[in-house]
């Protein structure tokens, strides 16, 4: 099974666990960090997220992971909060950050570009509009690889 299909598996078992208890996934990840393979999720609540919400989830979340077995390999599983320069995946992440300076990567160039860092202006269920460099950009959600809030000091 590929990455991607992983993750959706992932997305759809873990979902519904933290709807329940009041958080909502912001973002998963399936990296490869010094030879261990990680599963990341990042969880976000009104209010924010504490360490101890983030060991409690941890918990809960091992638990139905271990029960549906989404990744086909061996994992660590990691919780975090999102941050300041929270990553954005979701329609309602970028709906809530409009005006926001945004970094997006595409999953493949898109006439020739893949990266873009400007002004988040708006977005739809199907679509993200964004300003870079004074020029107005769509970049659908299904060509969306990651995408993360920045602040001033991020200049890369």
């Amino acid at each position: 099974m590929d990455k991607n299909s992983q993750l959706q598996k992932v997305e759809m078992t873990v979902k519904p666990v933290l709807e329940s208890r009041g958080f909502r996934l912001v973002e998963r990840e399936l990296l490869r960090d010094s030879g261990r393979q990680i599963l990341r999720l990042y969880i976000d609540k009104e209010g924010g997220v504490t360490l101890d919400d983030c060991a409690q989830m941890s918990i809960v979340l091992s638990t139905h992971l271990d029960v549906e077995d989404p990744i086909d390999s061996a994992y660590d599983l990691e919780i975090s909060s999102p941050g300041i320069e929270r990553p954005l995946r979701y329609f309602e992440d970028f709906k809530r950050f409009l005006g926001e300076t945004v970094k997006l990567k595409t999953v493949a160039p898109l006439a020739g570009r893949q990266n873009y860092r400007g002004i988040l202006k708006s977005c739809d269920e199907e679509n993200i509009f964004m300003t870079v460099d004074g020029v107005d950009y769509t970049i659908p959600f299904s060509a969306l690889g990651k995408a993360r809030v920045v602040k001033d000091w991020d200049k890369s």
